[in-house]
Formats: C-alpha cells, structure tokens, sequence
C-alpha cells in the first residue's frame, strides 16, 4: 500500500495514475511522430 488506510484509496490512485501514464505515453508517441516526419520532409 502507499501508506493509505483503505485499499481502495489505494487502488483510486493506481487507476488514475495508470491512466495519467497511458495518456501521457500517447502524446509522447503522436510528438516524437510528428517531429520524425517533419524531419523526413527536410
């Protein structure tokens, strides 16, 4: 546990934390895309 009392406090912030990565990893992949087709064009 991450020092909450309940597990399900617990389990709250690994779902938000999973999905906060999982968003971020797909930004992170459409901008290095973007910036290796820009560098293609050049």
């Amino acid at each position: 546990m991450l020092g909450h009392t309940s597990i399900k406090t617990t389990q709250t912030y690994s779902k938000v934390v999973d999905t906060k990565i999982s968003n971020d990893m797909m930004s992170l992949k459409k901008n290095i895309t973007k910036k290796h087709i820009i560098s293609k064009a050049n």
